[in-house]
């Protein structure tokens, strides 16, 4: 089970979710793959550059070779906003020279997206506060108390658990330039659009480029598994924008004042039924949105979701931790279901600080810990082309792990 989930502060992936991309037909001579960055813009820039794919001036040199980067940009490193501006410059760039860049989902980017910030820190925010964030803050706690005021009267004194915060939490809560990085990363923010149109899982040529990765017994196709995603992605951010046509939330609040609402919600209307049937009478639900309050009781139950489950595919982390006795049979007929050779996964930190392949080199592990400063370690680059599989490391190293065939 997920520390989310644990938490009961749940991350609801908003995730627009693109289509699989899949590139058998045509498989590039050269396909590159970077794990997770949290927000080392350095550590990013060195391993692309190790690899030939950008120069000194963060321009593409990569060619014609498809670069995938395996999620979890955002969170815990200070420049979020950096890698995720380089990214998008690439993915425009690339194709000038025939390249490709495709970012997949982590799951660290699912719950910054639905509002779960507890990996983001205040230097993670500043980055995106402008000008006037002082006054964007203090315009945000005028309309969090306003809200809470409003449900009160709304409500007949019901008020969500944890509502409503004193102004000094509130601020703890927010930190300058935090209401700007929800707004930025919401359906209408520039981030928030671009993550959205992100898949969490990319095939090129034979080669499946998740986060985590689906656990072996998944019998979904990798279309399935990014048609799921997008279901729940559209299921949230309905959800969000009718708590706030209905005056009961602000689209940045975070994800703990969120659910707070929809549970307080439910309560609220419960209540109003339990009462009546005391009465032996039918409940009064003049006023009541039936289905904000049937959508509010689906939001409180996130941790049954299908990415926020511990075993989801931004979860799971058999393939770094498990036998590979167990794994062998599953895994074989799974790579069989999708028509694949081999999946390509981050997440979970190598111990070593080093790429690692796992049964008979279909399996492989590419988060080193990129981000130094919290788990030592540097960024990794693995690359297939003819010159069979080599890893380029940010600090120059470089590990052949196969030859040419």
């Amino acid at each position: 089970m997920s520390l989310l989930r644990a938490s009961l502060v749940l991350a609801a992936a908003v995730l627009a979710v693109a289509p699989v991309v899949s590139a058998q037909r045509d498989a590039p001579a050269r396909v590159v793959a970077v794990g997770d960055v949290h927000g080392s813009l350095d550590g990013l820039r060195d391993v692309l550059r190790a690899a030939g794919l950008i120069d000194a001036a963060d321009r593409w040199t990569g060619g014609t070779a498809t670069f995938v980067q395996t999620g979890d940009v955002t969170d815990r490193g200070a420049d979020v906003r950096g890698a995720l501006d380089l990214l998008m410059a690439l993915e425009r760039e690339a194709p000038a020279q025939g390249g490709r860049v495709l970012p997949v989902l982590g799951n660290h980017e699912a719950m910054n997206l639905v509002g779960e910030l507890r990996d983001v820190t205040p230097d993670i925010c500043a980055r995106f506060a402008g000008p006037d964030a002082d006054k964007v803050r203090d315009e945000g706690w005028r309309e969090y108390e306003r809200l809470v005021k409003a449900r009160a009267r709304s409500r007949k004194g019901e008020q969500p658990l944890g509502l409503p915060r004193a102004k000094d939490g509130f601020l703890a809560s927010y930190p300058r330039g935090c209401i700007e990085y929800r707004r930025a990363l919401g359906p209408d923010g520039p981030y928030g659009k671009w993550l959205r149109q992100r898949p969490i899982a990319v095939q090129v040529g034979r080669s499946v480029f998740m986060h985590a990765g689906a656990p072996p017994d998944t019998t979904d196709s990798l279309e399935a598994l990014n048609a799921r995603a997008r279901d729940e992605i559209a299921r949230i951010d309905r959800f969000v924008a009718r708590l706030t046509a209905a005056g009961l939330a602000a689209p940045w609040f975070r994800l703990e004042d969120l659910l707070a609402v929809a549970a307080a919600e439910v309560r609220w209307v419960n209540a109003r039924a339990e009462a009546a049937k005391a009465k032996g009478e039918a409940p009064d639900l003049t006023g009541v949105d039936l289905t904000l309050v049937k959508e509010a009781a689906a939001f409180t139950g996130l941790g049954d979701w299908s990415l926020l489950d511990g075993d989801g595919p931004l979860w799971y982390r058999g393939y770094a931790m498990a036998e590979e006795a167990a794994l062998e049979a599953p895994f074989t007929a799974l790579l069989a279901r999708w028509n694949a050779d081999r999946l390509v996964v981050g997440h979970t930190v190598s111990r070593d600080f080093k790429v690692r392949q796992r049964l008979g080199g279909r399996l492989f592990l590419i988060d080193t810990g990129m981000l130094a400063a919290v788990y030592k370690g540097t960024g990794a680059a693995l690359a297939f082309d003819g010159a069979g599989v080599t890893v380029f490391y940010g600090d120059g190293r470089r590990d052949v792990l196969s030859a040419p065939r």
